[in-house]
This record gives structure tokens, C-alpha cells and sequence, in this order.
């Protein structure tokens, strides 16, 4: 792996991370508390990432992959935020508290066994938001869960085997055109 760190700031390409713990201080807003900002490529496996945000003010310039890792708090406003791509954010095996979502130049998401919002106290940041493609396959909500959302024209969030969740869906483009399809079936909101 190539990169720098400073402070929680990572940059790197090709980046292979293993059993570290990124943290940050809790309780403060949307821009400070930030455990992990990264710009670049690579594989995080068995991370925490923990503070006010998760990973916040990021930049995916190649393809990320987050394996068995966990974002947040039962406190943190962000768990997971990248800001733009071009590349593709992969999580499997995650557990993730707080806002997340992805920049509309991320080419894609996917989540895989992932765990969110698990014993988390803030109910309107129980918010999942993709501006591109996404797919989630056996991944658990809580109950109260805020929204699963699509924010731009055109793309389709893909939901395989994660319970009920059609109350949580919400299409936010004007007019709608959002496609979910969940367990194979069309749903419009």
C-alpha cells in the first residue's frame, strides 16, 4: 500500500487495512469528530471506526471494500459518508450507526449481512441514501428505521432478503423515478 495518515486523514490507493481501531471524539457535529477521512482504493477488514462520525468527508477514487467492520456509535451523527467517486463502496459483514450515504459520482454501492442502526438512539439519522445504483442483500433494519432512500433520476436500489421494508422506502427525486425493487418486485413511492 502507498499513502499518508495524519490525523485520521488517510490517502492512499491500494490501501489493505486490518484490525485497527479509528477513533474521534464523540459529541460534536456534523464536520468535527471524525474517525476515518479517506480518499482513495483499497480494503478495510475488521475496522472500528468510532467518534461522532464513522467515516465522514471521503472520496472513493477507486473501488472500497469495508469487511466485518463497524461504524459509529450508539451517539455518532455519520457511520458512513462518502462524498464522490468514481469508484465503487462495497461493506459486508458490517455493523453501521448513524446517517449513511453515498456522493452521486460513486458509481455503486452494494451491502452485503450488513447490521444497521443496531442499538442506536437517534432515530432521524436512521437514514440509508444512495444517489447511484445500490444493491442490499441480508441486511437487518430496526423497526423504526427512518428511510431507505433514492435521491437521483433514474437508479435503482435493489433489496434482496431484508425483511419488510417497504414503509422505509422513499423516493426523493421530482418527478418520482426511482426503481426498488424488493425481493423482485417493483415497489413505487
Amino acid at each position: 500500500p502507498a499513502g499518508t495518515s495524519t490525523n485520521n486523514v488517510v490517502n492512499a490507493t491500494k490501501l489493505t487495512v486490518k484490525n485497527v481501531t479509528f477513533s474521534a471524539k464523540e459529541g460534536l457535529g456534523t464536520s468535527d469528530g471524525i474517525a476515518l477521512k479517506f480518499t482513495g482504493s483499497g480494503t478495510f477488514t475488521d475496522c472500528i471506526f468510532k467518534g461522532s462520525n464513522g467515516v465522514r468527508w471521503s472520496y472513493a477514487k477507486g473501488d472500497v471494500v469495508f469487511k466485518g467492520c463497524k461504524f459509529g456509535t450508539n451517539n455518532s451523527i455519520y457511520g458512513v459518508h462518502f462524498d464522490e467517486g468514481p469508484g465503487a463502496i462495497t461493506l459486508i459483514d458490517c455493523e453501521i450507526n448513524g446517517w449513511t450515504s453515498f456522493g452521486n459520482t460513486i458509481k455503486e454501492v452494494n451491502l452485503t449481512n450488513c447490521k444497521l442502526f443496531n442499538n442506536y438512539s437517534k432515530n432521524e439519522w436512521k437514514v440509508l441514501r444512495f444517489y447511484q445504483n445500490a444493491t442490499l442483500s441480508n441486511c437487518t433494519f430496526p423497526s423504526d428505521m427512518a428511510e431507505i432512500g433514492g435521491a437521483k433520476t433514474g437508479i435503482t436500489i435493489t433489496i434482496n432478503n431484508c425483511g419488510d421494508v417497504s414503509s422505509y422506502i422513499k423516493d426523493h427525486t421530482n418527478p418520482k423515478t426511482v426503481k426498488f425493487v424488493v425481493d423482485g418486485k417493483i415497489i413505487t413511492k
